[in-house]
C-alpha cells in the first residue's frame, strides 16, 4: 500500500499492483481507501495523474448514492 495524492488534492491509500476493471465502462481502476476509511475507485488519466473514477466514467450516475 502506498499513499498517493489525487488530482483534487485528496490523499488515499492504494495498492497499485492490483488493478481491477470497471464493470460498466471496462476501464482499469484501483480500489483506494480514503482517510475516513471508505473504499473508492480511482483511475489514471492520460496525463499520468490519478483521480476518482467517478470523474471520468460515463456511467458514474448509475453508482451515485442518493442523499
Amino acid at each position: 500500500m502506498e499513499t498517493i495524492k489525487l488530482l483534487g488534492g485528496s490523499e488515499v491509500q492504494v495498492d497499485l499492483s492490483k488493478p481491477s476493471w470497471c464493470g460498466s465502462c471496462a476501464n482499469e481502476i484501483y480500489w483506494a481507501k480514503t482517510k475516513s476509511g471508505k473504499n473508492t475507485p480511482i483511475s489514471k488519466t492520460e496525463q499520468g495523474f490519478y483521480e476518482s473514477h467517478f470523474a471520468n466514467c460515463p456511467f458514474a450516475k448509475k453508482y451515485r448514492k442518493k442523499r
